[in-house]
């Protein structure tokens, strides 16, 4: 659990009764500290120059116009969302978000057990060739070590950010525009999340799927082909990869 909300105060896990600060010496340090840095301070400041504002509705004049995908505006995630939910897509300057995430070793020992975990956003309003730039990549959490990340860890640790998100999709915040967009220099700015970008390990515990064992696959679930090989010593699938196949591909 995480000591914010109602449970700031407390100094014991209410489900486990686990202290919640260790004896270091004769200091008293948390058991563990997990970073968050708010995303909506910063949202609001890309609108709070206008070179930068005018940049943040890039997308709305800049698509693809022969069907090929340049942007992420071309996609079609993009005119789902447009399609779905028509509110949102009346404002070009709410925001599309990729978040992205996987589990590092911070200090590059091959067989530490150590795994940290940092959630960086991505805004897709912006140019293509400015989307991944370090300048503009969001990290949102560091999740640290030690143990072995699962998907009631993940649950837990993302709460300051699913917030935060929620927040910016039901409600909104009043943004001021210096590029002052259809002559409106205040609006209420809101985002979604669009997509989520990490390896199928981080597939499971993001989606709270299974994705290893004997059903490991997401899509097939229960009826994934799928024996165990003594030989191997591994889980062995059995022409999985032909399942979605027309019966007259070369594969």
């Amino acid at each position: 659990m995480l000591f914010r909300g109602q449970y700031e105060n407390d100094q014991n896990c209410p489900q486990c009764g686990l202290a919640r600060y260790k004896l270091v010496g004769k200091s008293l340090v948390p058991q563990k500290n997990l970073r968050h840095f708010p995303i909506i301070p910063r949202l609001k400041r890309m609108y709070s120059t206008p070179g930068q504002a005018s940049l943040m509705t890039w997308h709305v004049n800049n698509r693809s116009g022969d069907g090929m995908v340049r942007h992420a505006a071309d996609s079609k995630q993009w005119h789902f969302i447009d399609e779905k939910w028509p509110d949102f897509a009346s404002e070009p300057r709410n925001i599309r978000l990729g978040l992205a995430t996987d589990g590092i070793n911070p200090f590059a020992e091959k067989h530490s057990t150590w795994s940290t975990w940092p959630i960086t956003l991505l805004n897709y309003n912006l140019p293509p060739w400015l989307t991944t730039k370090k300048h503009f990549l969001m990290l949102s959490l560091i999740i640290p070590g030690e143990e072995t990340m699962t998907g009631d860890n993940m649950d837990m640790y993302l709460q300051p950010l699913l917030e935060e998100l929620q927040l910016l999709w039901h409600e909104g915040v009043w943004v001021h525009d210096a590029a002052n967009y259809n002559g409106t220099s205040h609006f209420k700015l809101k985002a979604i999340l669009m997509w989520c970008i990490h390896d199928f390990p981080a597939f499971g515990i993001m989606a709270g799927c299974v994705t290893k064992g004997y059903h490991a696959c997401p899509i097939c679930g229960p009826q994934t082909s799928s024996h165990r090989s003594n030989a191997l010593s591994k889980h062995v699938y059995c022409n999985q990869h032909r399942r979605w196949l027309p019966l007259d591909h070369p594969f």
